[in-house]
């Protein structure tokens, strides 16, 4: 039989031939299976009331829905439990679940499945079973982590890109559709925009360009990653903000001197200033000592930006060697640059100038009489990595004063100088005379303390003496003058005290070369005590010196001795000790005897 309406007709005839006639109403012959499916729109729901993804609709397709007198959808759980049935007495072409149970309860997250069934006027009822839908109220948990604060795209090998770790947390419901996005945001606009499905990389690293390849501009970014699940659950994650420098800073260094001396005791160290254009990044310092050959010394490391002592120690305490160097310093930025300073160059000297003096004749006599009038000074000076000044000076000599040259200068006129500004190997010849045209003192010792100083502040002293001979002055008159103020005498008295012998001895000598001279010693005092006083004071001590020439065989015949006070003054008005001393002296006339 052919598909088509057919009714049941029954007629009936007795043996009278009364018939009758009864008629089914129309029913439908089917001899094929009904073609019958649904579809969900969406993989998963989220019934939690935010109007994204709350139902599902369930889409069902089938033949002749005319003839549909029921249909039903069925829900349950993975435990296979019944909660919640979806019917109709007619066809309907969608379905729509809410998520709620039969109890009006929402459903709890987890995978649901069902099953739809449908009733044909024909008794046909076919069934589709083992469809599933998930319900997920949660959204994907994602962390986002920074490497860095800063970093610099500036093509110096150093930060040049920053490392956005990043993680979602597995396990959740259908997470293989789960969308993400990751984007770089400068001010909230998006600089660079990445996108995953299901999973993201562990990690990404981001070199500053921008969605065009382009260099981004400085400045402050953030990472932000968003997610999407399935069922509509978002959420998004902003990392902390990062800085994007391409700007190199400029470093440099200051030295307070070009020289060092490790062993003077009056330079403490080297002060080392280093700076940066921008500290803004600044994480730690390394400042090196480079020597002539290339070698590099560590000679500081710290994380201050600060001026420092250089002591002419490397960063371990082990001190360098004497020698140039070339330091500069080096700063670690958190933005990946390392800008270095210009080097400064540094003499290290450990070594004192080498300082010699020679002095001839042993006895100086600038009297103009042709026989040592000139006092040769020979001054040899060097360092071997050169000599800043030097300074050489004459002081009459005082025995009560230290020997060296900080008490003369402190407390003593300077005689003669003489100075330079490099090593020298040379010879003065000295006529006795200072600046201000001030002869040396006959018969008196004279010091001659040189001090060079190297290009690294060392510094060096020697000393010599200088023994002014007894001079003797000739007078217009043809007589001869000595005058000395170098013999000293007891305070108030006339006994002789002091180094007094070896000027004496030295006058006897000196007399000697004049035998046909005699001689007349008139002492002198200063002006101190009373007149009367200095007199006979006067008279005693060149008697005592008449008696010491006479006992050193000097012919008293020739001697004679008198004595004049404060009457003759050698320097008037006395207005200073010194010249009080110029004043107290012993006078020698010498006539030529006829």
């Amino acid at each position: 039989m052919i598909e088509g309406g057919y009714r049941f007709i029954l007629e009936g005839k007795d043996t009278v031939n009364n018939t009758s006639r009864a008629e089914s109403p129309v029913f439908i012959l089917r001899t094929g299976t009904e073609d019958f499916s649904i579809a969900c729109d969406q993989p998963a729901i989220s019934p939690n009331n935010d109007s994204v993804i709350d139902t599902a609709v369930f889409n069902l397709k089938a033949t002749r829905p005319e003839e549909i007198v029921n249909q039903k959808i069925t829900i349950k759980n993975e435990s296979g439990k019944e909660i919640r049935i979806l019917s109709s007495g007619k066809f309907s072409a969608s379905m729509i679940w809410d998520g709620k149970e039969s109890s009006g309860q929402t459903a709890p997250d987890g995978k649901y499945f069902y099953s739809a069934e449908i009733l044909y006027q024909s008794s046909q009822n076919p069934k589709i079973e083992n469809n599933f839908i998930f319900i997920d109220t949660q959204a994907p948990i994602c962390t986002i982590a920074v490497s860095d604060s800063v970093f610099s795209p500036n093509n110096d090998g150093n930060k040049e890109t920053i490392i956005i770790n990043q993680q979602k947390k597995t396990g959740g419901i259908n997470e293989q559709l789960d969308q993400l996005t990751g984007e770089i945001l400068k001010d909230g606009k998006i600089i660079r925009k990445l996108t995953w499905k299901g999973n993201i990389p562990p990690s990404l690293s981001w070199n500053g360009k921008d969605q065009n390849n382009d260099d981004a501009p400085e400045g402050t970014y953030n990472y932000r990653l968003a997610a999407r699940d399935s069922a509509g659950n978002k959420s998004e994650t902003i990392s902390a903000s990062f800085v994007l420098v391409r700007a190199f800073e400029k470093a440099a260094l200051a030295l307070s001197a070009a020289a060092f001396a490790p062993g003077s005791r009056e330079n403490g160290g080297i002060t080392v200033t280093p700076s940066l254009s921008s500290s803004d990044y600044f994480s730690k310092r390394l400042d090196y000592a480079a020597d002539a050959s290339g070698a590099k010394f560590l000679i500081k490391e710290d994380n201050k930006l600060v001026a420092w002592e250089f002591r002419g120690l490397d960063n371990t305490g082990k001190k360098l060697p004497d020698g140039v160097y070339y330091i500069f310093s080096k700063a670690l930025m958190q933005n990946g640059n390392a800008p270095e300073s210009p080097s400064q160059i540094l003499l290290i000297d450990s070594a004192f100038p080498q300082v010699k003096i020679i002095t001839s004749p042993q006895y100086f006599s600038p009297d103009n009489d042709g026989v040592d009038d000139l006092l040769s000074i020979g001054l040899n000076i060097s360092d071997n990595l050169g000599i800043a000044s030097w300074q050489a000076f004459i002081f009459r000599r005082h025995d009560n004063l230290p020997q060296n040259l900080y008490a003369y200068r402190s407390n003593e006129y300077i005689f003669m100088k003489y100075s330079g500004n490099s090593a020298t190997n040379a010879c003065f010849a000295w006529d006795g005379k200072s600046p201000e045209g001030n002869m040396v003192e006959s018969a008196n010792d004279y010091l001659l303390f040189t001090e060079a100083i190297d290009n690294a502040g060392n510094k060096s002293q020697e000393s010599a003496g200088i023994t002014v001979d007894v001079l003797v002055e000739r007078l217009a008159d043809g007589r001869l003058k000595i005058i000395i103020n170098s013999i000293n005498f007891r305070l108030d008295s006339a006994r002789l005290e002091g180094n007094y012998q070896k000027t004496l001895d030295r006058l006897c000598y000196i007399l000697g070369k004049f035998p046909e001279y005699n001689i007349k010693i008139i002492g002198h005092t200063s002006s101190e005590g009373t007149l009367a006083r200095n007199r006979i004071l006067s008279r005693e001590r060149a008697e005592a010196v008449y008696r010491y020439l006479v006992k050193s065989d000097v012919h008293p015949g020739r001697l004679a001795f008198e004595g004049k006070g404060p009457d003759e003054p050698f320097i008037s008005p006395e207005n200073t000790e010194e010249d009080r001393r110029k004043n107290r002296r012993v006078e020698f006339f010498l006539n030529k005897i006829r």
